[in-house]
């Protein structure tokens, strides 16, 4: 699950489990959190929609405006290394298409025959690829990398936002930096 879903602008606080998730809004005063992590809304149904919607022939319901706020996924240390632990297979298959995904797409870029196949091909590959990829990014982690896989998972630490680093390769995750740097600012746990 990428996030939480709550309906209650005035508790958004409420429910949340602060060692674990955090609430992310653009416009909420309390808030300080980049604009690229959030996902805030408003739903309006038009008027037209509205009036087909009611009981009676042009009658008009009052609208009351749904507000979304999405909460990002904390990850501790034990629980990203336990995602990263559950997917080692799924990682190892990841790669392998990786490869197949690469040769293809260059045999068809130089214009060259592949047994692999064509266009079609590629983009089944495509597909495939991103269904190993999903269950991060359902789970909370960010995909950072393709090739080579990186993952940065979001956390706290000494009460600022992180993230917790693994690239493909490592044999554990051991890394973190702070939002704000990126894989340049990676420091060990």
């Amino acid at each position: 699950m990428s996030g939480y879903l709550t309906d209650e602008r005035t508790d958004i606080y409420e429910g949340v489990d602060a060692a674990h998730h955090r609430p992310v809004a653009l416009d909420h005063p309390r808030l300080t959190t980049p604009a690229a992590t959030v996902s805030a809304g408003r739903h309006r149904r038009s008027s037209a929609s509205r009036q087909a919607c009611g009981t009676g022939i042009g009658r008009r319901h009052p609208v009351t405006p749904t507000y979304w706020l999405v909460v990002e996924r904390l990850f501790t240390v034990d629980e990203a290394r336990a995602v990263l632990a559950d997917a080692e297979q799924s990682i190892a298959a990841f790669i392998d298409l990786r490869a197949e995904f690469a040769e293809l797409r260059w045999a068809l870029e130089h214009e060259r025959a592949s047994a692999a196949g064509g266009i079609a091909e590629l983009k089944a590959l495509e597909a495939r690829l991103d269904t190993y990829l999903s269950p991060f990014r359902d789970q909370g982690v960010q995909v950072k990398g393709f090739a080579p896989l990186l993952l940065d998972f979001p956390a706290t630490r000494d009460g600022q936002s992180v993230l917790l680093c693994w690239l493909e390769g490592e044999p554990e995750l051991a890394w973190w930096h702070p939002v704000d740097l990126g894989l340049m600012g990676r420091r060990r746990l």
